[in-house]
């Protein structure tokens, strides 16, 4: 098996013992900008070695996806999760989440707010189309990473019609909270 040594992303420049390696399938991640099905990520830390699933994404024809939704995507498609969008509903005033993330249906929350108000507010509205919430601080100016995940910590368990929520930080990791 051939291996080919990656440039470090940027989270990985803070560790110099630490070292990416993929297989042929998965080098395309970083040339042509998107993965490859069926691609491994070998990360050789400091006294591990982990193998990582690259996930997929699936954009169906008829389906429109935003750009900061795309972004979304790929941080899940890094951290190992299969991405299909859905098309929106044609019937007006229709509720419908945004994508299915291994084969479950979840909406993604970006919110441009600078306050940590927004956190809540965001929940609330997404609630309504998916109980399945990802939600991504990177177009958030002025709010730290940590506010906005204790926020999401606190009203996801309060919140009613919450089941499951993944924060997508400034960095692109992927964070379970509930």
């Amino acid at each position: 098996m051939e291996v080919q040594v990656l440039s470090p992303a940027p989270s990985e420049l803070r560790n110099p013992l630490r070292r990416v390696f993929c297989c042929p399938a998965s080098l395309s991640a970083r040339q042509e900008g998107k993965p490859r099905e069926g691609g491994l990520r070998v990360d050789f830390g400091c006294n591990a070695v982990m193998v990582k699933k690259i996930g997929k994404i699936i954009v169906p024809g008829d389906a429109n996806v935003w750009p900061h939704e795309q972004r979304t995507a790929q941080s899940l498609a890094r951290a190992g999760f299969d991405v299909e969008f859905v098309k929106k509903s044609d019937e007006p005033y229709a509720t419908s989440a945004d994508a299915l993330i291994d084969g479950k249906l979840w909406e993604m929350k970006s919110p441009t707010a600078s306050s940590v108000k927004a956190v809540e507010r965001n929940l609330k509205r997404a609630r309504w189309q998916s109980g399945n919430i990802v939600f991504d601080s990177r177009r958030m100016k002025g709010v730290p990473d940590a506010a906005i995940e204790r926020e999401l910590r606190k009203h996801a368990s309060e919140l009613g019609g919450v089941a499951h929520v993944l924060f997508v930080n400034r960095h692109g990791a992927v964070i379970d909270i509930k």
